[in-house]
């Protein structure tokens, strides 16, 4: 059984219980096949070819990294990934995803169609589920939420440590009171792991790069729903061009 909590009143709680700083170290894995499966312009007898071509399994992993500390974050690719290419994988856009907790304030660098956007809001609030299950994630006992991404139409799991106080994640998650560790997107075909876990040890930030088209959150769910929707019609995977 879950329940329901606001979350608006732990963030500025959870800043000020403790000072902390590291660095995480994630690996996602896309699965293509049931990304593609899960396409609704396509018959069962399309979804059947394409489970008999690709077949079963993951198709592309690649290494990413969370900095943060007590009041920021920062999510973006591991520079030295030598991650294998495969035929399953996508081109590496523009992704910088930057938090500033004490401001409610973000600042995401994303490639998108070619260009690179600026997207600067505040820290958009997700509706999450918090369940009474746990597990392990590297090492950490894990707390259960769950939301919903009506844009993208998944289903999202994560799995947040309150042994690491703050309101940080993978990608654009975030805002529960704990660190996520581990995001499951519509039952594994996307899996963000946390493969380690560094607290308070210093690693250098990147400088902050402000190139790119400047538009609030908004604006920017507005561009990706509107090139889904064109893709559907178009019976054409947005994902191949979308980070999923």
């Amino acid at each position: 059984m879950g329940c329901f909590i606001s979350l608006s009143f732990l963030v500025p709680t959870l800043l000020k219980a403790q000072a902390v700083f590291g660095e995480v170290k994630y690996t996602q894995t896309n699965d293509w096949t049931k990304i593609a499966t899960a396409l609704p312009y396509l018959s069962q007898e399309e979804k059947d070819r394409i489970q008999f071509s690709w077949g079963k399994g993951r198709g592309y992993s690649e290494k990413m990294r969370l900095l943060f500390n007590d009041s920021t974050s920062y999510y973006s690719y591991i520079q030295d990934d030598k991650s294998e290419e495969s035929i399953w994988s996508y081109k590496k856009n523009t992704f910088e995803i930057n938090r500033n907790f004490r401001l409610n304030k973000m600042q995401d660098r994303i490639g998108l169609l070619g260009k690179n956007y600026l997207v600067k809001d505040e820290i958009p609030k997700r509706k999450w589920k918090i369940h009474n299950e746990i597990k392990e994630v590297s090492g950490y006992v894990c707390m259960k939420a769950e939301t919903y991404d009506s844009i993208k139409s998944q289903r999202i799991v994560a799995w947040f440590t309150d042994k690491i106080l703050v309101p940080a994640g993978p990608a654009e998650f975030g805002g529960l009171p704990g660190l996520i560790l581990e995001i499951d997107i519509n039952d594994q075909s996307s899996l963000i792991t946390a493969e380690e876990v560094k607290l308070n040890t210093q690693t250098l930030w990147p400088k902050s790069n402000t190139k790119g088209k400047a538009i609030d959150y908004k604006k920017y769910q507005s561009i990706v729903k509107t090139y889904i929707a064109d893709c559907i019609e178009r019976r054409r995977n947005p994902f191949w061009d979308l980070r999923y």
